[in-house]
């Protein structure tokens, strides 16, 4: 059972995403590990292979789930060796995530015969490292590199770029954020006559005069960030008006880019002129992406002619006023470029443009995700609708709390925009993802806004993805762990507050119908704090039922119901059954009924018997009334076969019976074709068939059949067959 307020609501994956999904979670269990002869002493002489030798898995799964894996950041040397090309194909390679791997693991990509290849973040290992391993036919063939944010440095400090001669055929190369400098620039220029599109942003680069060798075959440069010396910078622009093939340039600046050891102690450097380069309104004629992000010399005439004079399809505009004014933003104006794509935060499309094209830039990000959520709030000039569901919206915004878990305004900002019931609720998007980032973000920021949101996010979501899902997040410690933590010092405080009521919601979720998250919460000693938690706060409704929500899901885990054979529990247990209110009742008699029905529980060392408990049991389900709304929701009625049992205490069947009923009588469509698929209304055919059976809970069970008859899952006749007493309705 789950959190009534947070309704089930199954968003399926794509099938092909939840398989890889699933080999990702469970490598141990599909593969082994074997050892083999290594020369290297730095090698574990360890690898990976699947456990079915027979396994072969095409190219573009291949690739599917390389990219996963390191999406995830379960990629290091080891599981590299899962790839080896006997079994897998690899020709575009995306590691998002390559700081755990060492040359040990990027050997496995000397047997395939690689395209293009992104590696992002190496530090275990060096740009030199990673093109030593790839094979000939790589060397040859290799189209493109990304290897932003990684080093060329190697143990020794010395920064190695020579291997990038050896790709000869390569025609885009992204240098982004690492190492690279003036001299490295001039031996790429020289080495690799295929260069088309270059990227050097935030680099150590301050002297573009290379570029003019390829100044006829550049069609892309980026080189955000860049500082050129003071009395040079009319020079760089002449540079860069002499790559007339141009078709995109980026001389965007970035606020958090300070390449200070780069540079030459008593020179002065500044940022690229971009007032120089727009006063020349016709240059660069085969132009059609300008990024001018972060600049503040921008002449709106000199822009405007500049516009006129090219088919301009992208501008980049972000941290500069002129993204508002009207001439992008109003089409009823005389002069209107906003049918371009423009970044920038002067209404939303510019914003969303912002989050798709600068995932690798924390300060655009966070700025983008602070006007998105005025936008969505109501609170800026340019309002989101909100009545209209954005997946869109929700996509950009998990890709910025993923690629920067350490930025904790952008986590912040994130939150802050998928914080809409309606969102939550309605809007279909990756839900098990959204809220795997929101536990990160919540064991990250000790922020009481940032707590309240991620806790109530949770909560609502956990309720959404399948059972599965919800035990690979509840069985993990340190989630479990925070959330408890939260309960702990609200406990402590004495304080019921919207975040200890959502966060009690998220645990009763995320332990439902999944036993490991329940081992966990307990191992996480959670069974005594919760005792606390009823103790502390006797007669909180919202407190109670969620409580003991929980502990019915441990009840329903027969391995785990010794844990609830505590003296304590038992006789709270014995007080709130006679509770006036019927949903704390209710869950107090759930956990009863498993208790009771358990002939394997040791009950003489309790204060109470189990012969009593059942008499409690019976006489206060008999004394409910079926109350208007519905208290609670069921993924699986599969713990209630127990219950149903011929042999089975008439108390246990009794609660059982009028809990099927009650779910039933309120949501038909919905639990009679689950009682069915489940088999449940075979237990409930005997039931009613045993003259053995006790009349009322015969009736109960009669009024259910009626209903799945109703509803199409059973016929007249079935219940009818074989019957020896009738019960009345």
């Amino acid at each position: 059972m789950y959190d009534k307020d947070n309704p089930l609501f199954i968003s399926p994956a794509l099938l092909q995403d939840s398989s890889l999904d699933y080999i990702c979670e469970n490598l141990a269990i599909l593969c082994k590990t074997v050892s083999y002869k290594s020369l290297d002493p730095f090698d574990s002489g360890l690898k990976l292979k699947f456990k079915d030798e027979q396994t072969f898995i095409p190219c573009e799964i291949s690739e599917k789930l390389l990219l996963k894996l390191s999406e995830k950041r379960k990629l290091d040397d080891i599981v590299m060796t899962l790839f080896s090309s006997d079994v897998t194909r690899l020709k575009h390679i995306t590691l998002k995530d390559a700081s755990r791997l060492s040359i040990n693991g990027l050997k496995t990509l000397h047997g395939h015969k690689i395209l293009e290849l992104e590696a992002l973040g190496l530090r275990k290992s060096t740009v030199t490292d990673l093109i030593s391993c790839l094979g000939e036919w790589s060397l040859q063939n290799l189209k493109m590199l990304n290897v932003s944010n990684s080093t060329f440095m190697d143990t020794n400090k010395f920064c190695i770029l020579v291997a990038l001669s050896k790709l000869r055929n390569l025609q885009t190369l992204n240098v982004s954020r690492t190492e690279f400098s003036k001299n490295s620039l001039e031996l790429v220029v020289d080495d690799l006559p295929n260069l088309e599109s270059l990227n050097i942003s935030c680099t150590h680069v301050t002297d573009i005069s290379a570029l003019k060798k390829c100044k006829d075959k550049l069609k892309s440069l980026s080189m955000s960030g860049i500082k050129v010396p003071i009395e040079e910078r009319e020079l760089v622009i002449d540079i860069v008006t002499e790559l007339s093939g141009l078709l995109h340039l980026d001389i965007s600046d970035e606020e958090d880019w300070d390449p200070c050891d780069a540079l030459p102690v008593g020179s002065r450097f500044a940022r690229i002129q971009v007032g120089l380069l727009l006063r020349r309104h016709t240059c660069l004629p085969s132009l059609q992406s300008l990024d001018i992000s972060g600049t503040e010399d921008i002449n709106i005439k000199d822009l405007i002619l500049f516009l006129s004079c090219h088919k301009i399809r992208f501008l980049g505009l972000v941290m500069n006023e002129i993204c508002r004014d009207p001439m992008f933003t109003d089409s009823s104006q005389p002069i209107y470029f906003g049918d371009k794509v423009i970044s920038g935060f002067g209404n939303e499309a510019q914003i969303l443009e912002m989050l798709r094209r600068y995932v690798d830039r924390p300060t655009y990000m966070t700025k983008a995700l602070y006007f998105l959520f005025k936008m969505t709030s109501n609170t800026g000039d340019n309002k989101v609708d909100s009545t209209v569901p954005r997946v869109d919206l929700i996509q950009v915004d998990l890709a910025a709390m993923e690629g920067y878990p350490q930025h904790q305004q952008l986590q912040k900002n994130v939150l802050l925009t998928i914080y809409s019931y309606r969102i939550l609720q309605e809007v279909e998007f990756d839900r098990y993802r959204c809220t795997r980032l929101v536990l990160d973000c919540l064991c990250s920021w000790y922020d009481q806004h940032m707590i309240r949101m991620s806790v109530t996010i949770c909560s609502i979501l956990a309720a959404k993805f399948s059972t599965h899902e919800t035990s690979e997040l509840g069985s993990k410690e340190n989630y479990m762990r925070k959330l408890l933590s939260i309960v702990q010092e609200r406990t402590h405080n004495s304080m019921v507050d919207i975040t200890l009521k959502f966060t009690l919601s998220a645990l009763w979720n995320l332990t439902d119908d999944s036993p490991k998250p329940c081992q966990v919460f307990l191992n996480e000693n959670g069974m005594k704090l919760y005792l606390d938690v009823l103790i502390s706060f006797r007669g909180e409704l919202a407190v109670e039922t969620k409580v003991l929500g929980l502990f019915n899901n441990i009840a329903e885990v027969k391995h785990l119901r010794f844990y609830l054979m505590d003296n304590i529990l038992i006789m709270t247990l014995s007080e709130l059954l006679q509770s006036s209110d019927i949903e704390v009742s209710y869950f107090a008699a759930g956990i009863v009924a498993h208790l009771i029905s358990d002939n394997d529980l040791i009950w003489s060392k309790l204060e109470i018997t189990q012969a009593t408990m059942s008499s409690y049991l019976w006489r206060v389900v008999n004394s409910w009334r079926i109350p208007n709304d519905e208290m609670v929701a069921y993924r699986s009625f599969r713990p209630f076969l127990p219950l149903l049992q011929l042999n089975q205490e008439k108390s246990v069947q009794l609660w059982a019976v009028w809990a099927i009923h009650h779910v039933t009588s309120k949501n038909p469509r919905r639990y009679c074709k689950m009682l069915a698929s489940q088999f449940v209304n075979k237990v409930l055919l005997d039931l009613v068939r045993s003259p053995s059976t006790d009349i009322q809970i015969a009736n109960i069970s009669e009024q259910i059949l009626q209903t799945i008859v109703e509803n199409g899952y059973l016929s007249q006749h079935e219940t009818i067959t074989g019957r020896q007493v009738f019960a009345s309705c």
